[in-house]
Parts: C-alpha cells; sequence; structure tokens
C-alpha cells in the first residue's frame, strides 16, 4: 500500500509499505503479482501461437476436475487467471510487435523496409493527406485525402504473365480496417483450376479515375503482359480503369451470378405479379446461356417482342433495352466463345475475400491497415508454399483422362472431307463441319506448334493418331465443348500435324541413388553452412546491441524489439528445456466409418417447420430453370420467334468485328463479321494491338 500526505507547504510526499496492515485472506489473491514462472510460461505460450483457452486449461490443469473436487485444496495465485486476462496480454503483444503507436508512420515504416527488398514488392504508395511516395509519375495528381497502398510480388508477377493468357478476375471487398478503406484484388487461375492472388490494392476511393493508377503501375512492372480477358461485376468504374491504365481495350465479360442477380432485383421491382416474374427470369436465364448465337439473336427478339407492350412489363423491357442490350457482348454466352478458362463468374476472387476474412481474420474486424498488409504478405507466402507443394504432386481426375480419350475416338471418325484448311497471313486455321447440328461450322486456330508450359501440361493426348504429344495449350476450338481437348481438335491434329519433334514432353527422369561418397560431403556441406549462419547471426547480434543504444530505436522501436525478443527468447527457452514427458496409449478401435467427404447430417427437429412466408416463396420461386424447363423454354421462345410476321433481327456485336456506323437503333450498330481468328500469339490485331476489332 502507499500512503499520500501534503505538508503544509504544499508538497507531496508519497510514502510505500511493502507488506499489508491487515490479515490477508483468500479473496486477495486475485490482487497479487504473477510470479516470473508464470508469466514466462504465458509469453512463451503466446508466443508460439497456443490460444487463450488452451493456456488457462493448461494453467489449471485437473485441479478441478470431478474426480479431485471432494479433495481439500487451497486455491492459488494462477486460479484466478480467467480469459479476458490473457486475451488482453496477447492483444498487447500483438500491438507491440507494431512498427508505431501511429498507424500512418507504422505503414510507412514498412513501406521503407519493402523497398528495400531485392524485388521491390510495392507497386504504389501514398500515404493520406502527403504526397506520392512511390508509383508512376502521373499519379502525382491525386488529392491530398486519397490513400493508395499496391503490392504485388515477384512470383505474383509471374503468375500474373500466365494467368492473364487466359482470363482475370477483379473485384473489391469492404470492411478491411477502421477507416473505411477498400480492397481491390486482382486474382488468376492456375494449371489446377485453383484461383491465385496476383496483385492487391488498399484504398481509399474506388472510382475509376484514381483505379487507373495502380493499373498503370502493374503496366510499367509488367509491360510485356497481355491481357487476354478479365471478367467483373457490374461496375462500370473497374473495366473503365483499367482500360485507362493499360492503356489498350480490353476484352471484357461480365459475371453471370452478378448480372442475373440484378435481372432478378429489376424484376422484382419492376414487374408486380410475382408469377410473372418467374417466368420472365427463367427465360432470360435460358437466353443468357444459350451457346448458339443464331438462338441467341431469335430468342432475345422473341422475348422482346412478347413482354414490350405489356402493362406489367413494358417497364422492365424499357430498362432492358435501355442498359443491357448495349452491353450484352459482356453477359451473353454465346459471344464467349474464345478461350477464357471456362469462367463465367467471379467466384474464384469472392472465395479469396472469404479465405481471408474467414481463416485469416476469423470473422473478426480488422483496424489498422499495417496489419492487413502484413497479412496479404503472408497470404502470398502461403499460396507461394501451397502451389510449390502441389504443382508436382496433384495430377488432374482421371475422368479427364476418360473424356479426351473419348473425343480422340470421335475426332478421328470425323470424314476428312469435312475438314477445310486456310492460310491467312501465315496464320493456319480449319473449318469443320458439326457432326451432330447440320449446317453448324467450328473453327479451330493453332495458337503454338508445341506446348508452352512443359513439365506443367497436364492435358494431353499421346494417342499414335495425335503424335504422342497433342495438349491444350496448342489449340483453341469455337465449339462450346467444356474440354480444352475437343474431337474437332484431334482431327485436326491427327491430320495436319507435320512436326517430327516427338518428344517435347519429355524430360530427364530424376535418377534416385544412394552414393556414400556424396552423403559425406553433404553432411560436410551442412556442417559448414551452419557454423556460417551461426557467425552471421552473432554478427547481427552485435550489431542489434549497438542500434539498442541509438536515441531514436529507443523512442520509436522499444516496444517492438522487446517483445519480439520476449518471443524469440520463450521459443529458445522452449526448444533448449524441452523435455519428452508423453507417455504411449493403447490405439483405440474405431467403431464409426465416415467416408473423406461426409459431413455430419443435421439433426432432425422433433417439430414441424414453420409455413414459409411469402418473401420465402418468392425466393423460393425466382430461381433458375431446370434443365427440363430450359428446354422448354427455348423450344417455346424458338417457336415465337418462327411465327412472328416481323423480320427485324436482334443483331449483337461480335467479339471479332468491325464496327458500322448507321443509324441508330435499340439494338446497336450493325455489325461486319471479319474472318480472322480471334486471338494469335505473336500477331497483333488493328485495335489497339488487341482482338481484331477494328472501330471506322
Amino acid at each position: 500500500m502507499i500512503k499520500v500526505v501534503i505538508t503544509e507547504t504544499g508538497s507531496v510526499e508519497v510514502k510505500y509499505y511493502p507488506t499489508h496492515n491487515h490479515v490477508l485472506q483468500v479473496a486477495d489473491l486475485k490482487h497479487q503479482p504473477l510470479n516470473d514462472a508464470t508469466n514466462s510460461y504465458i509469453d512463451k505460450h503466446i508466443a508460439l501461437g497456443a490460444s487463450p483457452r488452451k493456456i488457462l486449461k493448461t494453467l489449471r490443469g485437473d485441479k478441478f476436475a470431478r474426480v479431485n473436487r471432494n479433495s481439500s485444496q487451497k486455491l492459488t495465485r494462477n486460479d484466478f487467471i480467467n480469459l479476458k486476462t490473457l486475451r488482453e496480454r496477447k492483444r498487447l503483444m500483438v500491438a507491440a510487435k507494431s512498427l508505431s503507436a501511429n498507424d500512418a508512420e507504422a505503414v510507412k515504416m514498412l513501406f521503407e523496409r519493402l523497398v528495400e527488398e531485392e524485388y521491390n514488392p510495392v507497386l504504389i504508395y501514398k500515404p493520406y493527406k502527403a504526397e506520392l511516395q512511390h508509383g508512376p509519375q502521373s499519379a502525382i495528381n491525386l488529392p491530398q485525402e486519397v490513400f493508395m497502398l499496391g503490392l504485388q510480388s515477384k512470383e505474383q508477377a509471374d503468375m500474373m504473365r500466365m494467368a492473364s493468357q487466359t482470363i482475370l478476375i477483379v473485384d473489391a471487398t469492404h470492411d478491411m480496417d477502421q477507416y473505411g478503406c477498400k480492397l481491390l484484388n486482382v486474382v488468376g487461375v492456375d494449371e489446377l483450376n485453383r484461383g491465385y492472388p496476383l496483385a492487391h490494392l488498399i484504398s481509399s476511393k474506388m472510382d475509376e479515375h484514381t483505379l487507373k493508377y495502380f493499373f498503370e503501375a502493374l503496366r510499367l512492372r509488367l509491360p510485356d503482359l497481355e491481357i487476354n480477358c478479365v471478367i467483373t461485376d457490374d461496375d462500370p468504374a473497374l473495366i473503365n480503369s483499367m482500360n485507362m491504365g493499360f492503356q489498350e481495350l480490353i476484352r471484357h465479360i461480365l459475371c453471370d451470378w452478378h448480372f442475373k442477380r440484378t435481372m432478378q432485383a429489376q424484376l422484382h421491382s419492376k414487374v408486380k405479379e410475382t408469377e410473372l416474374e418467374d417466368q420472365m427470369f427463367k427465360e432470360l436465364c435460358v437466353i443468357i446461356d444459350l451457346p448458339q448465337e443464331s438462338e441467341f439473336k431469335l430468342t432475345l427478339k422473341a422475348f422482346i417482342n412478347k413482354y414490350e407492350n405489356g402493362k406489367k412489363t413494358k417497364s422492365f423491357v424499357d430498362y432492358f433495352k435501355t442498359y443491357c442490350l448495349k452491353k450484352r457482348m459482356q453477359w451473353a454466352k454465346c459471344y464467349r466463345r474464345f478461350p477464357h478458362g471456362n469462367v463465367e463468374t467471379t467466384m474464384y476472387v469472392e472465395s479469396f475475400h472469404n479465405i481471408l476474412k474467414t481463416i485469416y481474420l476469423k470473422r473478426k474486424p480488422n483496424k489498422r491497415i499495417e496489419t492487413l498488409v502484413n497479412l496479404l504478405l503472408e497470404v502470398e507466402e502461403d499460396y507461394y508454399t501451397r502451389r510449390q507443394t502441389t504443382i508436382c504432386t496433384v495430377a488432374p481426375r482421371e475422368q479427364y483422362f476418360q473424356y479426351i480419350s473419348e473425343r480422340h475416338l470421335k475426332g478421328v471418325n470425323i470424314p476428312c472431307d469435312d475438314v477445310q484448311e486456310y492460310d491467312e497471313n501465315g496464320s493456319k486455321y480449319w473449318i469443320i463441319e458439326s457432326q451432330s447440328i447440320p449446317g453448324v461450322q467450328y473453327k479451330v486456330f493453332r495458337n503454338s506448334d508445341t506446348c508452352t508450359q512443359p513439365g506443367m501440361c497436364f492435358f494431353q493426348c499421346h494417342a499414335t493418331d495425335c503424335h504422342d504429344n497433342l495438349c491444350a495449350h496448342m489449340y483453341m476450338c469455337t465449339c462450346p465443348d467444356d474440354i480444352l481437348l475437343c474431337k474437332h481438335i484431334h482431327k485436326v491434329h491427327s491430320k495436319f500435324y507435320t512436326s517430327q519433334d516427338n518428344n517435347l514432353f519429355l524430360s530427364d527422369e530424376v535418377q534416385f541413388h544412394y552414393n556414400e561418397e556424396e552423403q559425406t560431403s553433404t553432411t560436410t556441406t551442412v556442417n559448414i553452412r551452419q557454423e556460417k549462419e551461426e557467425a552471421d547471426l552473432l554478427k547481427s547480434l552485435e550489431e542489434l546491441a549497438d542500434h539498442i543504444k541509438h536515441d531514436s530505436v529507443k523512442q520509436l522501436l522499444y516496444p517492438y524489439l522487446r517483445s519480439n525478443m520476449a518471443g524469440m527468447l520463450a521459443q529458445c527457452r522452449s526448444v533448449v528445456n524441452q523435455a519428452d514427458r508423453e507417455t504411449t496409449l493403447p490405439e483405440m478401435t474405431a467403431t464409426v466409418q465416415h467416408s473423406s467427404r461426409e459431413k455430419l447430417k443435421c439433426q432432425v427437429p422433433a417439430f414441424q417447420k414453420k409455413k414459409m412466408s411469402k418473401k420465402t416463396l418468392r425466393k423460393q420461386m425466382s430461381r433458375a430453370p431446370k434443365l427440363q424447363e430450359r428446354a422448354d423454354i427455348k423450344t417455346a421462345l424458338l417457336s415465337a420467334a418462327a411465327s412472328s410476321t416481323t423480320s427485324d433481327s436482334v443483331d449483337p456485336v461480335s467479339s471479332s468485328v468491325s464496327v458500322v456506323k448507321k443509324s441508330p437503333n435499340i439494338y446497336g450498330p450493325e455489325v461486319q463479321f471479319v474472318p480472322r481468328p480471334i486471338f494469335v500469339p505473336g500477331k497483333p490485331s488493328t485495335l489497339r494491338d488487341k482482338h481484331n476489332i477494328q472501330i471506322e
């Protein structure tokens, strides 16, 4: 206790009494400080990542177990430790690792540390109410209130070069810090059909005039980047900023799920009849998913003619013609007849957002930008580690090999007379008659004479007719087959492939053998390396001891250093003083068998379910049509189009077209088809060197 006395002169005297002046009770134990051993134990396990509940359970042991409750045990100071205390200590230890209590200063110090790395992962950095620190010179015009920080590691840049040949998925998420900043993520798809984060941007504004500087920084970092396609939600700021940042017109498609949800919301607000709303939504789903352009134009025309004069539906049809028809190239499936990895939604990036918030943040709100930056760097390391450990061990499913074999047999049986070869400016392509739909033709383009990704190509055909070297990276076809190696590609390759190099996919086999001399040499090398690492570590500790005496380090970094040193010392003590206390127990026999993918079954409720509300029923009705419903709706729309007396037709713009300016109409400009391949690697086309689209 302490005694405070104010003297006659006004001075204050404080006297400390190290002992109590009363008899201590058991309740006074919770006010006593923890001993050094307990503090060291708690700090050690927090540094090792143990949860507060696990630490508390370990401290108490079995003292309060049911078998020990009848014994007369005295309470100790450790018995009064609770979860709240441990969680607060863990929070303080995490906060002590921050470079500064001021988040802005901590982010700046983190930026200065990152730019000193061999490969600078910072794309752009503009602090709040400060000048541009790093990035394109054009970004100096950013307002003072804008904060921007873009990140991309070297491995992410390499992955972006590869993934951009197929498709890039771009989307933003919110609630990532206490300042209202949003996180923009660019995600690609790797060879194993997994999403891979390629670049990140933390920004206080997400308009197109701000985002363009981030994409400009990406263009300057990767000047050789070729983007085949981009998919986003229905936010025009994303694609507009990408076009301005990369200084080219990028091929763009809309997320199928977001667009259908928009149509569902517009139908619900403009069509006041539930059954009619459900019918129109199902018809729109069928029209959107049609793979043939001719059927799409006929059914779209029939849909508009059917509902444009109705009192309840005219409002929606007017909205649809005003805002949706002009961008039908982005949402109609029949205009996605180019290689885009069969990606129809932005679920890859949405899944990444869910992993970020659920796995890493544990659905807990984050406050500091410094924490978010460190988290993104940790996520990048985890994704890189997962890719390196699985790329050589995970193979595609055996079902794909069966699909490829089936298409090979169908392809070699296609009559040779149904295949015509063409050569335009040195670029070969083939036109093949459809074997199932009379009058329909498909084009096969050659992307490369050899595999562009040897060693990581899993979709191959090793049949003799295909010369034992056909892979999915060599050709692309305009048919609607989801399998990359369709039967048309098999036919073209088996008939027209002339290369004699059939060992393109063979690589030197790894030799596994044991050599005693090499083993001895390896052991000596390891010992030398460990001695060198020990010397380097001691040298670093001496340098650290010199820096600790500096005044600026004392003011800024002492809490950070103290916390890290405590954690490192705790880990060292744990390794040095570790004792084997585990006892071997007999194995238990499993009595219940579960499959690897089986989930726990839900408990059947003991009461009857409540009657569904009207809102629930409406949601139940506004679902996409089933397979048989799709066939019936498609037949009805085509029949209505065939019986229509009008001769006007909807002429959507194709992905490979030449736009001709004529009198405006509700269906947009008329088009002229250009008989050229959509994309030929190494042969840029006329629209800003992209995609063979020429605007006159």
